[in-house]
């Protein structure tokens, strides 16, 4: 039986998962996508940690249009 569980979620990005919380976890909802997004980050030479978390592919396309847009002014 488990009986303690540590999220990690990466740097700084760390807790205590109880039992309801590990029940209702999904998973990554970026994983298929993520490969994709590393490719292109790193084609452009860019690294650049996100303002707020994200969890699909799409608010991290409007997050980085956002940034970029901002960096610009």
């Amino acid at each position: 039986m488990v009986s303690d569980i540590r999220y990690v979620g990466g740097f700084g990005r760390m807790s205590w998962v109880d039992r309801a919380g590990y029940k209702q976890a999904q998973p990554d909802p970026l994983a298929s996508s993520g490969e994709q997004i590393i490719g292109h980050m790193n084609a452009e030479a860019l690294r650049i940690g996100f303002r707020s978390p994200q969890d699909d592919s799409e608010s991290v396309r409007r997050e980085l249009i956002t940034m970029l847009a901002e960096a610009r002014v």
